[in-house]
């Protein structure tokens, strides 16, 4: 037969079509190929079925009806023996039939034993036959005839004692390893021309146990199943058929029973009932059962140990390696859309998203691997969703990294929420630890969204470092900007109270003024340090050196503000001398004019009181906050000059020029005084003789004795106050006033005015000064200041 022949033979019946494909020919070789047997079962609708299809064998001695017996009871087509052409090989090599009276079950016909055409050759292709039935079939029917048994190559029992070893050998890892009893193959054996009154059936079966057991017992066993019996790994069951011919109605009869139980869960005796244990369909999809037959039959045929579950691991890998591949590919192809929406922003619906496209390439796996070696097909379902997730892995951190970026602006806005806007916190710490939290707990909220359950292996711990190394960028320059703002507090408490404090003491310049200015420096530095500036400081959690370098810039800086206040000070230094000198030669303790009388040393005065302000010199010369036990460089010592030593000589002698003026000035006065009060003892008397009756006049009318008290007042207070000089001035000034007026109204007649007169007047006004307010109250002369100017001019016109 061609080898186009082999891949399909169709005949047609009243049945309908019945297919056949030729799996292994005469000579032992592999005649159909892997796709030929796929293309098959897809042609029969058992491509689909997954595992749900049995695999159903027959062996037997040649022409014992072993195609007979399928055809009947399946359906098939397999070439049957025609017995007039002589009794011969019929069917050659190992057929698959599909089974139009029992649905999904492919049936597989073998090549009859003890053929006399293979003659001595027969034994190795009947048992490798046998091997790759049993490695297949889950049914294995076993066709004898009746008068055969007790015969040992009629009955096969050659065949069975090597499928028993083999099979053990097939099965030994598997049953040293798996806790679970193993599955079955059912070995069901079909007397032929079966008379019952001649043999009972029960009789025949209890002959074939005991013919089949004593074979599993002196059979030689694999290490550590010595134990094992033959139930454990067989089911054996028997079926008596009366003659074909001859009983043909009986022989239907016991076949349409026989049928009944492969296809009748109620039947008696169901082949597929749950207490039998079968081996599914050697746990092979009908996908990969055309490679497994392959496989299994070139491993036969190389005369290599066969191990059965690593024939049907190998199928798996074989298979689930296809579906890696393709299922990977449609997996990154799906995932180009998610990633376009991952790298813009973070995607609440990531997790079900992804998770959706695992489920289902995950699913797509399981379809179309279900049937296939478990421990395989578990282990590739493993490492597929391992790449599957591989792939999502990127994607996962894009989203991550937006989840970060998130936590990271959630971190930025509760902290400058919290913070205040203008001045450094004292909850600085406490707020950052809270902002801090709250960031990693959003990170964890949108990173636990977005992780795949069967992701176990995605950390994000990294993102959690890297979110918490960038909040330390953020809280860095959170604590120097806090640092400025507490410097900026510092700066402002200097100036408001600190430095009037010590305007105050500079303003005032006491002998003791860098002692007492240093200690307010001292008293405000330790209640600064003492007070919110180490809470704010301690809130900052700054290292200690960076902390104590912030004391001593503070400390530094308020030192820089003295020193400024004091250099605006020391510029006014002459004036502070002058006022000094005046305060204390002119005015008295009392604060009034001091009245120079002829007991009074006048130099004395001025050399106590020159002296005094020529210290205030010496204080404002350099900026000292230091006493002499005390010249350390943080807190006292000499700093930079506040006046030069040419300024201090330059400023001595105007100082000392003022001086000399307001000391002649004083001893001009005393003079002018003693001159003006040495009046002769005698003219009080004759006053009093000679004007006794205008004393008189005056005492006896009241306004004129108010109107002479009033100016013998103002004369007191000008004479006390020593302000003749202006008052004689203003005097002058009245007169000539006076005198102008007088002279106008003059030259002019009663009644009118001339135009020459008018001009006159108008002339004699505007030549004339403004006339002054006559009220004492409001004279004022700018000479009577504080001034050495004032002094001078004083001393000039004499006190009174």
């Amino acid at each position: 037969m061609a080898a186009s022949d082999y891949l399909m033979a169709a005949r047609s019946s009243a049945d309908g079509p019945r297919s056949l494909i030729h799996v292994v020919d005469k000579e032992g070789e592999f005649c159909s190929t892997a796709g030929g047997i796929t293309s098959f079962l897809d042609v029969h609708g058992l491509l689909d079925r997954g595992t749900d299809y049995t695999v159903v064998g027959i062996m037997g001695a040649q022409s014992s009806g072993k195609s007979t017996l399928l055809n009947i009871l399946f359906g098939t087509c397999f070439e049957e023996l025609n017995s007039q052409a002589g009794r011969q090989m019929t069917t050659k090599g190992v057929w698959f039939g599909s089974s139009p009276k029992v649905s999904n079950v492919l049936v597989m016909d073998l090549e009859g034993t003890d053929s006399v055409t293979r003659g001595q050759e027969r034994h190795p292709f009947e048992r490798q036959s046998a091997l790759l039935a049993l490695s297949v079939a889950e049914v294995l029917i076993i066709n004898m005839w009746q008068h055969d048994i007790g015969r040992y190559v009629a009955s096969n029992y050659g065949v069975l004692s090597t499928i028993f070893e083999v099979n053990l050998q097939l099965l030994a890892e598997e049953i040293r390893s798996s806790k679970s009893p193993p599955n079955r193959t059912l070995l069901l054996f079909t007397i032929r021309d079966h008379v019952e009154s001649e043999s009972p059936i029960s009789v025949i079966s209890k002959q074939l146990r005991a013919d089949v057991e004593r074979i599993w017992s002196e059979m030689k066993m694999p290490a550590g199943l010595s134990h094992l019996k033959l139930s454990t790994m067989f089911d054996i069951e028997f079926v008596a058929l009366p003659h074909k011919r001859y009983e043909s109605e009986q022989f239907n009869s016991q076949v349409d029973a026989l049928r009944l139980r492969f296809t009748d869960p109620s039947s008696p005796g169901y082949i597929f009932g749950p207490e039998r244990r079968l081996q599914k369909t050697v746990s092979v999809p009908a996908t990969g059962l055309g490679h497994y037959v392959e496989t299994i039959w070139s491993t036969i045929k190389s005369h290599a140990d066969l191990n059965l579950p690593s024939q049907k691991e190998m199928l798996a890998i074989f298979r689930c390696d296809e579906l890696f591949t393709q299922i990977s590919d449609q997996f990154e192809s799906a995932l180009e859309e998610l990633r376009g929406l991952v790298e813009t922003c973070y995607q609440e619906d990531f997790k079900k998203c992804a998770t959706a496209l695992l489920s289902s390439s995950l699913t797509a796996f399981d379809d179309a691997a279900t049937g296939y070696h478990a421990g395989t097909v578990a282990r590739k379902r493993g490492e597929l969703q391992a790449r599957l997730i591989e792939h999502l892995k990127p994607l996962w951190a894009l989203q991550l990294g937006h989840a970060k970026a998130l936590a990271l602006a959630e971190f930025k806005t509760k902290a400058d929420s919290a913070l205040p806007k203008q001045k450094a916190s004292d909850r600085f710490g406490e707020i950052i630890s809270d902002c801090r939290r709250a960031a990693k707990q959003r990170l964890e909220e949108l990173a636990a969204k977005s992780v795949i359950d069967s992701a176990s292996g995605w950390s994000r711990d990294s993102f959690v470092s890297q979110l918490q190394a960038d909040i330390d960028d953020c809280v860095e320059q959170l604590k120097q900007l806090q640092v400025t703002r507490l410097a900026d507090e510092v700066r402002v408490k200097v100036r408001r109270h600190l430095l009037p404090q010590c305007d105050r003491i500079f303003e005032l310049a006491p002998e003791t003024m860098w002692d007492d200015v240093r200690d307010a420096y001292e008293q405000w530095l330790s209640e600064l340090q003492g007070g919110t500036l180490d809470r704010k400081l301690s809130s900052l959690s700054l290292d200690a050196s960076r902390a104590e370098k912030f004391r001593s810039d503070a400390a530094t800086d308020a030192l820089l503000q003295l020193h400024e206040e004091a250099t605006k000070h020391a510029a006014f230094v002459k004036h502070k001398m002058i006022r000094l000198f005046d305060q204390r030669f002119r005015l008295d303790a009392s604060g009034l004019p001091r009245v120079w009388h002829q007991e009074r040393d006048i130099r004395k005065f001025y050399i106590a009181a020159r002296d005094h302000a020529l210290s205030l010199l010496s204080l404002f010369s350099k900026f000292q906050l230091g006493r002499d036990s005390d010249k350390s460089p943080k807190k006292g010592g000499m700093l930079p000059t506040l006046i030069s030593e040419s300024e201090q000589a330059a400023l001595r002698t105007d100082f000392q020029r003022s001086c000399e003026d307001a000391l002649n000035a004083a001893e001009a006065s005393r003079a002018r005084a003693l001159h003006m009060t040495s009046t002769p003892a005698w003219v009080l008397p004759l006053i009093l003789v000679l004007g006794w009756n205008e004393a008189m006049t005056i005492l006896q009318h009241p306004l004129l004795l108010f109107l002479i008290i009033l100016i013998g007042a103002a004369l007191g207070v000008i004479w006390y106050l020593d302000m003749w000089g202006p008052a004689m001035a203003m005097g002058k000034i009245v007169v000539r006033q006076v005198t102008s007026a007088v002279m106008a109204h003059l030259d002019g007649q009663p009644g009118r005015q001339t135009p020459d007169s008018i001009e006159l007047s108008s002339s004699a006004r505007r030549a004339s000064p403004r006339k002054p307010d006559r009220s004492p109250r409001r004279s004022k002369s700018p000479l009577a200041s504080s001034s050495p100017l004032g002094a001078r001019v004083t001393a000039a016109h004499g006190p009174k």
